[in-house]
């Protein structure tokens, strides 16, 4: 069913799965429906909170959060640790995410019942 909707509102629908990262979802509707998302989660660096994205620092002792740069361009983006500042080049992050993606994907393949969440660790 759909509600009556004003002139100059806002429409929105969604299209991926709420349990992708940024990255994930970002990558995904730009090779298959030519959109660049500009929603509040996908320009917030930690997700509104949920840091699906975010990865752990390997820098030692830190274990700070890494984060990407630049939101708008996630896709080319490098990311920073929060904490100490060490900077991770997007090649590297991207070989890590798409090793993320597809462990998901894996997940997604039937129901789950049970999310067994994992730390992922950069390893350089």
């Amino acid at each position: 069913m759909f509600n009556d909707c004003c002139r100059g509102e806002n429409l929105s629908t969604l299209f991926m799965d709420t349990f992708m990262s940024t990255w994930a979802r970002q990558v995904s509707l730009a090779s298959r429906k030519k959109v660049h998302c500009r929603c509040a989660r996908c320009l917030d660096p930690r997700e509104l909170g949920t840091d699906f994205g975010t990865l752990k620092c390997t820098k030692r002792p830190c274990s700070g959060w890494v984060l990407p740069l630049n939101t708008l361009k996630i896709d080319t983006s490098d990311w920073k640790c929060e904490t100490c500042g060490k900077t991770y080049p997007f090649t590297e992050v991207a070989t890590l995410l798409l090793t993320i993606k597809d462990e998901m994907d894996g997940y997604r393949s039937g129901f789950v019942s049970v999310v067994r969440w994992k730390v992922w660790i950069f390893t350089s």
